[in-house]
């Protein structure tokens, strides 16, 4: 936080998916260690809602926020009145919470799955991170060799749909050994299946 101030900077963090962690504690956010309003909070209703809602929040000093309405006047017109009222009384009324919940233990099988899936069935580079204790997706790191964006067009073949991580780098520092997977939309019982075809697609 001292850095931010020294430098005359803000930070950004885009916390769309903390409510979905499935072990240990929750992390705290940068927001809540702030003092000096130099960090802009931001999340969004659009992943968990309805992806067609298009609502999200900031929490930043008011200053900041004053800044960003003008903003948003002269760039682009507010989302409907009525969209949000109805938000607004989703969340009071104690649904969006209970439907939270609920949302994140269907998660939490997905993720156990997963995780017990690629353990079994995909090879692991040395260095494969640990898996991740939240989110919606998971990051995979193959051995050295191995071509992801060739395996994902092949698994795609096969019904299999994941992200080859090369597009997840910066110009110039990608390396091809990645491979992002989803798992917020697929039914659980289909989790392990998915992942055993991801493994037959392996190129060769």
């Amino acid at each position: 936080m001292d850095l931010l101030a020294e430098r005359d900077a803000f930070a950004i963090e885009d916390d769309y998916d903390s409510e979905f962690r499935f072990r240990g504690k929750p992390t705290p956010s940068l927001k809540s260690l702030d003092t000096s309003g130099r960090v802009l909070y931001l999340g969004s209703f659009s992943k968990f809602v309805s992806a067609g809602l298009r609502l999200g929040f900031v929490v930043a000093h008011r200053d900041v926020i004053a800044e960003l309405r003008d903003e948003r006047h002269h760039r682009a017109k507010h989302l409907p009145g009525h969209l949000q009222r109805a938000l607004g009384i989703f969340i009071t009324s104690g649904e969006y919470h209970r439907t939270l919940r609920s949302q994140r233990g269907r998660l939490k099988a997905n993720w156990e799955r997963l995780t017990a899936a690629v353990t079994r069935y995909l090879p692991l580079a040395d260095d494969h991170p640990a898996f991740p204790p939240g989110g919606v997706s998971l990051w995979y790191t193959a051995p050295d060799g191995i071509d992801c964006k060739r395996w994902a067009l092949q698994a795609r073949d096969r019904g299999v749909l994941v992200a080859d991580g090369s597009r997840y780098f910066f110009p110039g520092t990608w390396r091809n050994t990645h491979l992002r997977i989803g798992f917020s939309s697929i039914e659980t019982g289909l989790v392990e299946p998915g992942i055993r075809a991801l493994a037959a697609a392996l190129p060769t």
